[in-house]
């Protein structure tokens, strides 16, 4: 008579395997697993989305299969022929874990493809816009240079000009100076000029005026003289002579 702990295994493991069945659905999990399979050929997996709810669809198939295996194992125990049950069962548990894993696989590759593309173009977007900004300092540099040129250039222009211009008014004043000086050494020679005129005509006209008092006198002393001879010639006396 087998062992009170033996037999209430033996008793147990139906009853296990039964609740894990009815837990995982797997009273035809070999046709279920197929159908899934069925439903992700090679190739069909084409997004992010695609590709996660493949991997979430293997985990559920393989804790179907486990649970499966699970229960067809303690189902074994209570058979005639044990051990080939029990390899029928890891047989089975094998082909349906061996036709998950190509989908997971493909699932795993296109994340890690869509990873590296993703990455990729993350480090081109990075690269162009590094390119981007790097133009734009390079713009931004040239127009500082060419504002601080144009500046540069408009400074010496205004200050090449603020000296022609002083240089301007400096010769304007000098010409004025100059301007000035001429017309008082010119008033200065007119007046001069003029001096020696006004003295000129003062000389001629004391000249001319003692001429004519010479004349005045020598018309006076021939007057007299005449007085003279008449009075004598006549017997009388003479007449007074006048002054000049």
């Amino acid at each position: 008579m087998p062992a009170p702990n033996l037999l209430l295994r033996r008793l147990c493991r139906p009853l296990a395997a039964a609740a894990l069945l009815v837990t995982f659905g797997a009273a035809s999990a070999d046709d279920d697993v197929a159908a899934w399979v069925a439903q992700h050929p090679s190739g069909s997996i084409r997004t992010a989305e695609a590709a996660d709810e493949a991997l979430r669809g293997a985990e559920a198939q393989r804790q179907q299969i486990e649970a499966r295996y699970y229960a067809e194992q303690n189902e074994c125990y209570d058979r005639f022929f044990v051990s080939r049950c029990l390899a029928q069962a890891a047989e089975r548990h094998r082909i349906d874990s061996q036709s998950i894993r190509p989908i997971e696989i493909e699932a795993n590759t296109w994340k890690r493809r869509a990873k590296v593309e993703e990455r990729d173009r993350n480090l081109e977007e990075q690269r162009q816009s590094n390119e981007k900004e790097a133009r734009q300092r390079a713009a931004q540099q040239r127009q500082r240079d060419a504002d601080t040129a144009a500046k540069v250039e408009r400074n010496a222009r205004a200050a090449a000009e603020a000296e022609a211009n002083a240089r301007a008014h400096e010769g304007a004043a000098d010409r004025r100076v100059a301007e000035h000086a001429a017309r008082l050494r010119e008033k200065q020679a007119e007046e001069a000029a003029n001096a020696d005129l006004r003295a000129q005509r003062i000389r001629e006209f004391e000249e001319k005026k003692r001429a004519s008092e010479a004349r005045q006198r020598e018309l006076a002393a021939n007057r007299a003289e005449k007085e003279k001879r008449r009075a004598e010639k006549d017997g009388t006396a003479p007449a007074a002579t006048p002054k000049p």
